[in-house]
């Protein structure tokens, strides 16, 4: 099982925008700079840049620079929420548009 813990809801594996949030800035501290970045890619989350599938150029973009995780909260039929980093920070509310191939990272409950 994954470091990532909550309980509640019918769909627990799959990490709300508020699950995120909880779990990134208050379980673990971490901060949305630099040095939450690298602590969001150190053990014992390990969360990697994945990148993503931009779907306006059919291309993979930012695959070592850049990591995403959709969460489950939807916020439009266009966009949802999910959780952003890079090198120079952590954003766990990143609201983006639905129609790019990002990651899915399922917790444990």
């Amino acid at each position: 099982r994954h470091p990532l813990r909550y309980t509640g809801g019918v769909e627990e594996d799959i990490p709300t925008k508020d699950n995120f949030v909880t779990l990134i800035t208050t379980t673990y501290g971490i901060k949305s700079d630099a040095a939450g970045s690298t602590k969001l890619r150190s053990a014992p989350l390990n969360f990697a840049y994945t990148g993503w599938y931009e779907h306006e150029t059919g291309k993979l973009a930012y695959a070592s620079t850049g990591g995403y995780a959709w969460s489950r909260t939807v916020y439009s039929s266009t966009s949802a929420y999910g959780l952003y980093f890079s090198s120079s920070g952590v954003l766990p509310e990143y609201l983006t548009g639905r129609g790019h191939g990002r990651s899915l990272r399922c917790i444990a409950k």
